[in-house]
């Protein structure tokens, strides 16, 4: 494997070739703790171009907060499309909003002991994705449990708000829960999640601004996720 220095990243200028130095050592941190995603993110990472690699310590940096605008405005379109994926090829940004597959939201099982009106265990969740360059910057992630009767929702159980993946050494993200309820047969679950940016000024992280979102998924009765994305 080839090493930071070997690819070119103390050709970039100062603070620059830091703040790549320090994701390329987040990504290290988790791929020697088996993170796969984070492996092959290190291998792509390690053969950019110089090229790519001004454009990736600019995208970490995002002084003026472009990056983040149109990550913005790009959640709230695939919300209106009820989520995917969108890509922006002259920015090199793809931004996901999925809902994750679930053991527990069987239609099967739902038919089966619906008739009995049995109490049934239900989750949803859904993640939202940032990627750069086809590397992975920034995953977090809204789940809930709860209980539904007679294809209605009926009690919550449990919220989690996860970040799955922070890769951004000039950025801070953290999720918790600010709701959840039951609503017309239906549960939603709502994150808090708060992104502070930083610049480097001296090698030390100042901060630049702070934004906060409320990241939400409602599941139906039968375990299937009815809406999904930001407010």
């Amino acid at each position: 494997m080839n090493t930071a220095e070997e690819h070119g990243i103390f050709n970039v200028k100062v603070p620059d070739a830091d703040s790549l130095a320090d994701y390329e050592l987040n990504l290290k941190r988790q791929a020697v703790n088996g993170d796969a995603e984070a492996s092959r993110d290190l291998n792509h990472f390690l053969s950019l171009s110089g090229d790519e690699l001004t454009k990736l310590a600019r995208f970490l940096r995002d002084e003026d907060g472009s990056y983040s605008d149109q990550i913005e405005e790009t959640v709230d379109d695939l919300e209106e499309k009820g989520g995917g994926k969108k890509n922006f090829e002259n920015l090199d940004v793809e931004v996901a909003l999925e809902e994750v597959t679930n053991p527990e939201i069987s239609n099967s099982n739902f038919t089966t002991y619906a008739a009995s009106n049995s109490v049934l265990t239900r989750s949803v969740s859904v993640t939202t994705t940032v990627k750069f360059l086809g590397l992975t910057m920034s995953k977090t992630k809204v789940a809930g449990r709860y209980q539904a009767k007679n294809n209605r929702a009926t009690k919550v159980l449990s919220t989690g708000c996860t970040v799955q993946a922070n890769n951004n050494p000039l950025e801070s993200i953290s999720s918790k829960k600010n709701s959840a309820y039951i609503s017309n047969g239906k549960a939603s679950f709502e994150c808090k999640v708060v992104v502070t940016r930083y610049a480097l000024v001296k090698n030390k992280r100042t901060k630049l601004s702070t934004r906060s979102g409320i990241q939400y998924v409602t599941g139906s009765g039968a375990g299937k996720v009815l809406s999904k994305g930001w407010r």
